[in-house]
């Protein structure tokens, strides 16, 4: 009967149950469990649980006989399976979880045409999002497209500054990289970025990766000018005004 038998309760006691025949009688004869076989001399049970100890399933081993018992090797053999069973449950579930928050990410950025950019220092390769692949006239392969090329787009008038700030962040002085440079594209026109990196350090504190953002500001840089230049006139309308008065 569902609720009433022994996988039931051996799942209410979130932990190693081992029962003997005289001990499966006697939760019988308490209520406690209901038997769907009438003979049953030992069985054993090991609650699978993830990483918050919670109970997620349950490996069991029964016996019909007396012979051959349950012995304590059996145990422990039992033990480390749901062990390592449990570990591989949680490992499957994780890397669902993340391909699954992996994808939605990707059409995120896709559609907000933020680029995500992962660079290999030690090798000076850089992965880009696609988009951004095209958009710069990039050659790729497998992915990956060498750093160099994308450093040969920056405007030279914006390389000091970005290098700077990546140097500086490299050498741990900052806790994140940010930079506005402009970037040529595929046709020849320029667009401004915001570049937002980490970088991923080993044991030996030796870096090894840029992990961040590429996102097109053009539109914002472009607002940012008409605002200037609409403060400057203004400015240049009221002093004129005050020295006529």
């Amino acid at each position: 009967p569902v609720g009433k038998g022994l996988v039931e309760y051996a799942m209410r006691q979130a932990q190693m149950v081992y029962l003997k025949e005289a001990d499966i009688g006697a939760l019988v004869q308490a209520g406690e469990v209901e038997l769907q076989f009438s003979k049953l001399h030992d069985w054993l049970a090991v609650p699978l649980k993830n990483s918050e100890s919670e109970v997620i399933g349950l490996l069991a081993l029964f016996s019909f006989h007396e012979e051959p018992e349950i012995e304590d090797c059996d145990i422990e053999i039992v033990s480390i399976v749901a062990a390592q069973l449990s570990l591989a449950i949680e490992r499957k579930k994780t890397e669902d979880a993340l391909r699954e928050s992996s994808e939605r990410f990707r059409l995120a950025m896709e559609s907000s045409e933020m680029g995500i950019v992962d660079i290999d220092l030690s090798r000076r390769t850089i992965r880009i999002s696609p988009q951004w692949v095209n958009r710069l006239g990039l050659q790729s392969l497998d992915g990956e497209t060498q750093w160099d090329d994308f450093l040969s787009l920056i405007h030279p008038a914006d390389d000091a500054t970005r290098k700077k700030s990546l140097m500086s962040h490299i050498r741990g002085e900052t806790s994140l990289h940010e930079s506005e440079y402009r970037l040529r594209l595929n046709d020849g026109s320029w667009i401004w970025v915001l570049s937002r990196a980490k970088v991923m350090r080993d044991a030996e504190n030796k870096p090894l990766r840029l992990i961040g953002t590429l996102a097109d500001i053009t539109e914002l840089k472009r607002r940012e000018e008409i605002e200037k230049f609409g403060a400057e006139h203004d400015g240049a309308g009221d002093k004129d005004r005050a020295e006529e008065a």
